[in-house]
């Protein structure tokens, strides 16, 4: 089913907004920027661009050689060199339809998790709670805008394996990585149990009650 916004042009609050649960509170959201640079599409523009020139050659050098046999079979011999120079192709034009490929994605971050909603014609939403977070790290590239890593599930058993979960091509990311670990420390601090609470707490709370 066809989503009923668009990723590329709707507002990212509005977005991560509809996917918050009920009293949930969008606390940051945003659109992210494709890391897709030049200087890291080089290699494999390079290699498509041998690949494919390699696929060209072979079908003409083939096919020049076997314009004068009479067998049949050799003229399907320079056939043999396209599917090269196909892929080839593919490779070396690969950042210029990538993008359009996979889509645009927004992140988001609520008072009880982080989310990512990326695709073009369907979407995919990923949600991770707080309270589950592991631990955080984040790159920070030129500009502001880089990366946050983060682990996925807690070890309850030693021995547990944790999935990895990040946020790419973040903008402003040091300030979007300080949101998120003030608003798990603010969570931890609500999740408190009330044994836990200093006692001068606990009695202002049966005090009121």
């Amino acid at each position: 089913m066809k989503p009923a916004y668009d990723l590329a042009t709707g507002q990212p609050v509005a977005i991560i907004r509809a996917h918050a649960g009920p009293g949930e509170r969008v606390l940051w959201a945003d659109r992210a920027v494709s890391t897709r640079s030049v200087a890291r599409a080089l290699p494999s523009v390079v290699f498509g661009l041998f690949f494919g020139g390699f696929g060209a050659l072979w079908t003409l050098l083939a096919w020049a050689m076997t314009q004068d046999q009479d067998n049949l079979a050799w003229r399907f011999f320079p056939l043999f060199g396209i599917p090269f120079a196909c892929i080839g192709l593919v490779m070396a034009t690969s950042p210029l339809w990538r993008p359009f490929v996979r889509g645009v994605a927004i992140y988001g971050l609520t008072d009880e998790r982080i989310l990512s909603v990326s695709g073009r014609k369907t979407l995919l939403v990923r949600s991770t709670s707080l309270a589950d977070l592991g631990d955080l790290q984040w790159v920070e590239r030129k500009g502001g805008m880089g990366d946050i890593l983060f682990a996925r599930g807690r070890m309850h058993v030693p021995g547990d394996i944790t999935r990895l979960g990040g946020l790419f091509g973040v903008p402003n990311v040091r300030r979007v990585a300080a949101d998120i670990e003030r608003a798990r420390s603010r969570m931890r601090v609500d999740a408190r149990p009330a044994e836990e609470s200093p006692p001068g707490e606990t009695r202002r709370a049966e005090a009121r009650s």
